[in-house]
């Protein structure tokens, strides 16, 4: 099927399909041949997958309502996929470490762990899907879209994490480049976030 986007972590590249029967990430190397069988998943890839920090895994949802976490090694599931009460969207990765995603009617935003515990929803005031895919700023609002309107969430980030790609299209500028050399809203060190 058609691909939701190409993400890289520096070594490799990603790719999700969004077919609806069976959807897969496939993953290549530098000289694009595939560097594992693509890992397949009975449900669609929603949006684009984002890169943990230091090789630790690849982060995406599927439309059955789960977030899974994979080696970027083999592909194999790193833990038990939570699964939500809502459908979720492009993740985020900020840089308290958790992961943030704009979901479908009800709970516009939730915050989760790098291991798929929930800790927060924002359960009233958006309605509505979340239209578009989350972002931050370097004070650690996120903002999603939702019908004709923006929501601003704050959150205990203060920026998106520094990782080869924590968000749809890489960064706050959304350049989609991963040999740019500023991280547009990426916290790189303490006190350092370029908007």
């Amino acid at each position: 099927g058609p691909f939701n986007g190409i993400v890289s972590d520096g070594t490799r590249l990603y790719a999700g399909s969004k077919a609806a029967a069976i959807a897969s990430l496939f993953a290549f190397d530098g000289t694009l041949s595939q560097s594992w069988t693509p890992a397949s998943y009975a449900n669609a890839i929603d949006g684009t997958p984002v890169v943990l920090a230091s090789n630790a895994g690849i982060v995406l949802s599927t439309n059955d309502k789960k977030v899974h976490t994979l080696s970027p090694t083999n592909g194999s599931e790193i833990g038990t996929p939570p699964v939500l009460t809502k459908l979720a969207y492009t993740p985020l990765l900020g840089s308290d470490s958790k992961v943030y995603l704009g979901t479908s009617t009800g709970n516009g935003v939730v915050e989760m762990t790098t291991a798929g515990t929930v800790e927060w929803t924002v359960n009233g005031g958006i309605t509505g899907n979340t239209s578009v895919a989350p972002t931050m700023s370097c004070a650690g609002v996120l903002y999603t879209a939702a019908v004709d309107r923006v929501y601003a969430v704050i959150t205990d980030a203060a920026g998106l994490a520094n990782t080869p790609w924590p968000k749809y299209q890489r960064d706050t500028r959304n350049s989609g480049n991963a040999d740019a050399a500023t991280k547009w809203g990426v916290r790189t060190a303490p006190g350092t976030c370029v908007q």
